[in-house]
């Protein structure tokens, strides 16, 4: 999750992105975390990906001097992910358990 975060991104892409890639969660959900339109952050992923490789960001653990800078966009996913598991804003059920789980665990790590 910290590699996803990184600071060459601004805040809305790498929260996006992050939720997209480790929080499993589809654009829609993401939309829905942002109250904003699904292309929109559509978009914001497309173009977070492009930063990553236009930057030839190393896929790889970033150093213990960088942790902090990431941290809060870190926390801000757990969030958005246990919120979607919390109360669904899609599917048949009202809650996600499956996912307030990963978030609790991915906050206890």
């Amino acid at each position: 999750m910290f590699i996803a975060c990184h600071p060459v991104l601004a805040r809305e892409a790498r929260l996006a992105l992050t939720l997209r890639l480790m929080g499993g969660l589809t654009t829609d959900e993401i939309a829905r975390a942002f109250l904003v339109p699904e292309p929109t952050v559509a978009q914001r992923i497309v173009r977070a990906k492009r930063t990553l490789a236009e930057a030839r960001v190393p896929f790889e653990a970033p150093a213990a001097t960088e942790l902090a800078a990431r941290l809060a966009s870190v926390l801000e996913v757990i969030y958005l992910v246990f919120n979607e598991g919390y109360a669904a804003t899609s599917g048949e059920h009202w809650t996600r358990p499956a996912l307030c789980e990963e978030a609790l665990r991915w906050a206890a790590c």
